[in-house]
């Protein structure tokens, strides 16, 4: 695999610290298999909010039907190369997610 951009690699190090800095990466082992190498990635999740009849929300809140996402929500994933383990943080509550 080729090594990543270089604004990727500082988007990178900028999620890693704000996390370190949240204790959010107090251990670099995998929680499922020990080992401690991972593969770093940033992915758009396609989002669509849930149904009124699915979720109990706040009175007011206004409800909009969709087949197709109608947003994301960015974030920084991590993935355990030996095997598959997946932890995920939101960009957006990082203060990461508009870069």
């Amino acid at each position: 695999m080729p090594p990543p951009e270089p604004d990727a690699l500082a988007r990178m190090n900028e999620a890693l610290k704000v996390l370190r800095s949240r204790n959010a990466l107090k251990d670099d082992h995998c929680p499922s298999c020990g080992t401690d190498n991972w593969n770093v990635d940033f992915l758009a999740i396609p989002s669509t909010p849930l149904l009124r009849s699915t979720l109990p929300a706040p009175p007011g809140t206004v409800y909009t039907l969709s087949l197709s996402p109608s947003s994301y929500i960015p974030a920084i994933t991590f993935v355990c190369t030996n095997c598959g383990y997946m932890k995920m943080h939101n960009l957006n509550l990082l203060g990461l997610g508009s870069r």
